[in-house]
């Protein structure tokens, strides 16, 4: 093969590619994107070992939507003041901190079986922090949602404390609108403080 035969058949490639990338992206669908992603994967991304680049074989931008990666990342926590039922002081207290906002990559696509999953894992680090984890079932099981809901809703954080004299677990949720994207990112916060006594929501705040 000579020197522009290669020449012509890398520049033929390249164009391929990048028109197969461009119909993947903006017009195919999830299932064929994902398609296209594992077969980038096995020709091209596992040739780079730079962390800062790629992630789990995949760039940054690309990587699939509600990783599992993110149920390690879960938060439970036990708190040692007492927490105000006030709808101000719980989005002042418990929204925009690093512990909700580094699930803001989850997406609407799948929330009620995250929900599910999510929940049994929130419930099982707290079983082994020594936490009341029944009770967080409780009182993950006062707040659950409908499948139907047009709301998508999963819990990222659960903190044990004490909220007027009586114990609560305050549960974070990331949620998104159905009718805005079914693939949005969940980017907004609920929080509930659930008294696990009760079994009633003591407070509650969200953002719009």
């Amino acid at each position: 093969m000579n020197r522009c035969t290669f020449l012509r058949i890398g520049i033929y490639s390249l164009l391929m590619f990048s028109l197969a990338y461009f119909y993947v992206e903006y017009c195919g669908n999830e299932s064929l994107r994902m398609q296209f992603l594992n077969w980038m994967q096995e020709s091209f991304f596992k040739r780079f070992d730079n962390q800062d680049i790629w992630r789990d074989g995949y760039p940054d931008h690309w990587a699939p939507k509600n990783d599992d990666k993110y149920i390690s990342q879960l938060v439970v926590r036990e708190l040692k003041e007492n927490v105000s039922p006030d709808e101000e002081s719980l989005f002042a207290r418990f929204a925009n901190n690093e512990d909700e906002r580094k699930f803001e990559c989850l997406s609407c696509m799948g929330w009620f079986e995250n929900w599910s999953r999510y929940s049994k894992a929130l419930v099982q680090r707290a079983k082994r922090k020594g936490l009341p984890f029944r009770e967080l079932m409780e009182c993950l099981s006062v707040i659950s949602p409908s499948p139907k809901s047009d709301i998508a809703l999963v819990p990222v954080c659960a903190y044990f404390g004490t909220c007027n004299g009586e114990k609560a677990w305050i549960i974070i949720c990331k949620w998104e609108s159905m009718g805005f994207s079914p693939n949005a990112n969940l980017i907004h916060v609920r929080i509930w403080v659930v008294g696990t006594g009760s079994k009633k929501v003591l407070g509650y705040s969200t953002c719009s």
